[in-house]
């Protein structure tokens, strides 16, 4: 890989490679803060600013917010995907399956669990997380759309739900009027804005976080120890 490639608005791979061979954690933390902010953060938060009305981003943020949480979760468990015949799959340091990684963030990372990791209204699925993964993420990514008993909206006004308190601070409410799951995108991007930052922090501060980290971003800037 060209060392001089961008990895981000203001780092290389030089940089990383630097960072890495100098065991600079919070060099890391600036260098994945950077990524995070220019490849996801930004965008969602320019969509979430400039949609009329409202109306019609949803979905293109919803799309982002689910390719976010993966690369969240792959990043907090030191593991990378790889496919599942590939002769170098090593379970320790790899994933084949997004379902499992993605379900088990929002289940039990704050400030997602308290909502994501409760009891569904939907049957067919022991809780929320494993709706969302079923009735948004994958609906999105495959057919561009949502399934069909969930809305995403941006501001609670737009459907003047009553039924549950403090309603703007939730991602997930149902209306019990229209049957349907409403997720609040609005408060989805600044929870995940939260918890990024958070995370981040902790990159420098606990080594855990930072040795699993640095499995993911080793194999996307292709780093080894004699680089």
């Amino acid at each position: 890989m060209d060392s001089k490639v961008k990895i981000s608005n203001n780092y290389s791979i030089d940089d990383y490679y630097h960072a890495r061979n100098s065991s600079d954690k919070e060099l890391i933390a600036l260098i994945f803060k950077d990524r995070l902010e220019a490849r996801y953060l930004k965008p969602i938060i320019d969509l979430n600013r400039n949609s009329v009305n409202n109306i019609g981003y949803g979905f293109s943020i919803m799309a982002i917010i689910c390719s976010l949480i993966e690369f969240l979760a792959s990043c907090r468990n030191g593991q990378y995907y790889l496919y599942k015949d590939d002769e170098f799959f090593n379970s320790s340091i790899n994933y084949y399956s997004s379902k499992d990684i993605f379900i088990d963030f929002l289940k039990k990372n704050r400030p997602f669990k308290s909502e994501f990791n409760t009891a569904s209204y939907n049957s067919k699925y022991t809780n929320i997380a494993e709706e969302f993964y079923s009735e948004v993420r994958c609906p999105l990514f495959h057919s561009a759309s949502t399934g069909k008993d969930w809305v995403i909206i941006a501001n609670i006004d737009d459907y003047k739900i009553k039924h549950e308190n403090d309603w703007n601070n939730k991602i997930i409410s149902y209306d019990y009027k229209r049957l349907v799951s409403n997720i609040n995108r609005t408060v989805f991007v600044e929870k995940l804005i939260n918890y990024g930052m958070s995370y981040i922090n902790s990159v420098s501060s606990k080594i855990e976080t930072y040795n699993k980290l640095t499995i993911v971003l080793d194999h996307l800037f292709d780093y080894s120890p004699s680089k």
